[in-house]
């Protein structure tokens, strides 16, 4: 199967973006931090790419920034899932045969050893922190309560902690509210309860709507413009009844 030019989101680790390579490249070379758009165009992209794969009744099991391709303009792909995963026998296939991925995995995977649909959404999850922070999903390097990035970026995701965990090499040019909405999307991708995680079709909605410009703002209306003055020459207004009385007594 022929992708075109495309590199590894694995730069979410350090969102240093190539032009082309291809998986398992050593002579890419490292460009520009992303942006927050193009960050959000990523997910969105992935997204996409997950939520086709469950109304396919397929799982992909193993979901993660090195296996998202980034195609020309960030167009974003999933790769690399297996595709004896589809039914009919996709339910004989829930125990998978991957090796854990710390970091990224669901919960109920290190307790069953089993996957579903449910399963793939907390690994997006796991990528939208990626994109959210720019950092691993397991970094030993940082201190010890920092490490796992799930357990540390969760308690921020509120709206008033989100940018405690931004990526501070956005230097802060981000759209607070649609960052804030990210992390509740993320949030609730990484429900420690299955059935609490959203489908990839609400997902996939959500992440969108951070696409779209913000409406404009309604045009104040214009005052109205106060009535003329009425000269105290003016006739005043006789009714209808006014007259017809005053007619009656030159008559009379």
């Amino acid at each position: 199967m022929n992708f075109g030019n495309y590199c590894l989101i694995k730069i979410l680790i350090n969102f240093d973006c190539v032009d082309s390579g291809c998986k398992g490249s050593k002579n890419t070379q490292p460009r520009q931090v992303l942006s927050w758009t193009q960050r959000v165009k990523i997910a969105v992209g992935a997204a996409k790419g997950l939520e086709y794969l469950h109304k396919s009744q397929t799982i992909h099991r193993d979901i993660k920034s090195s296996n998202v391709l980034l195609f020309d303009d960030h167009v974003a792909k999933i790769g690399d899932f297996d595709l004896s995963n589809e039914e009919p026998h996709m339910l004989e296939r829930t125990h998978s045969t991957r090796a854990f991925n710390f970091g990224s995995h669901a919960p109920e995977y290190a307790i069953t050893g089993q996957l579903n649909s449910k399963s793939d959404v907390y690994s997006f999850g796991v990528v939208l922190l990626e994109l959210l922070t720019g950092r691993k999903p397991v970094d030993h390097n940082l201190p010890c309560d920092q490490q796992s990035l799930v357990t540390w970026a969760t308690p921020k995701l509120r709206k008033d902690r989100v940018k405690e965990c931004v990526d501070a090499r956005l230097s802060g040019e981000y759209p607070r509210k649609a960052v804030a909405k990210m992390a509740a999307i993320a949030s609730l991708c990484l429900q420690y309860e299955p059935e609490s995680r959203p489908d990839m079709t609400i997902v996939v909605k959500a992440l969108q709507a951070l696409l779209e410009p913000p409406p404009a703002p309604r045009a104040p209306p214009s005052p109205r413009s106060p009535p003329a003055p009425r000269s105290p020459l003016a006739a005043p207004k006789v009714s209808h009844f006014s007259s017809f009385m005053c007619c009656c007594r030159r008559s009379t």
